[in-house]
């Protein structure tokens, strides 16, 4: 999956120019990059939702082939989280469809058994991420992508949602793209890191090839020197 020369304007506000990054197939891709950087812009326009030359996109899937948690919850709030979980099994037509992994089994009987009953506008923020993802990750698609799944999540609940999405790929192989604030949580999987800054992507490669190229031990301090 390969974005080469994209650019994205909002009326006089340039997002991102002539971008060029890459992302991997069997690795947690992570676009990091401070506030403002383009980082769900990116998000939406590989879900289709900009505006943008076709040829800077090759090698995604189609929009179908595509779940994407925007960062904003998006929900029923009257509804039980069983509840929420059927709406999901309607829009894949047959729960059998369910792309369920071993790690989503044990998080379901871990903690949505729990709350299976409760109304979804009764539950913590955090547990409202960890539902959503979960249903998010129920869905079979190609590629997933989640903006700031980790927003306003405690360690414990981000924790869980790191798990799911982490799945997707070494579990069931899919592709994952997703944005964050914090990359310390993610180095325990096979990570690729795209790195936003000035309209451009300042870096794009594994962390051991960030890590190389910048000589530092640890990924925040290289990160400190991208994005200089």
């Amino acid at each position: 999956m390969q974005v080469k020369k994209l650019s994205i304007t909002y009326g006089k506000n340039q997002v991102l120019s002539n971008l060029d990054c890459k992302f991997e197939t069997d690795k947690l891709n992570v676009i990091l990059g401070p506030n403002g950087t383009g980082k769900t812009t990116l998000l939406d326009t590989i879900a289709g939702l900009n505006k943008h030359d076709e040829q800077a996109l090759s090698g995604f899937p189609t929009q179908k082939q595509l779940a994407y948690k925007a960062q904003q919850l998006h929900f029923f709030p009257s509804l039980t989280v069983k509840q929420t979980i059927q709406l999901y099994a309607e829009i894949e037509n047959h729960p059998k469809n369910f792309n369920k992994t071993s790690t989503m089994n044990t998080i379901y009987n871990q903690v949505i058994k729990g709350i299976i009953d409760k109304k979804i506008g009764k539950l913590s923020g955090g547990e409202k991420q960890v539902v959503l993802t979960y249903c998010n990750c129920l869905l079979d698609r190609e590629l997933y992508l989640f903006d700031e799944p980790l927003s306003g999540v405690d360690i414990n609940n981000a924790n869980l949602i790191i798990k799911m999405i982490a799945a997707l790929v070494t579990e069931k192989h899919k592709q994952v793209i997703l944005t964050s604030h914090d990359i310390e949580l993610f180095e325990s999987f096979p990570i690729n890191i795209v790195v936003l800054n000035h309209q451009k992507c300042m870096f794009s490669g594994t962390d051991h090839e960030l890590l190389n190229a910048t000589n530092k031990a640890q990924i925040n301090d290289a990160l400190r020197i991208i994005l200089k």
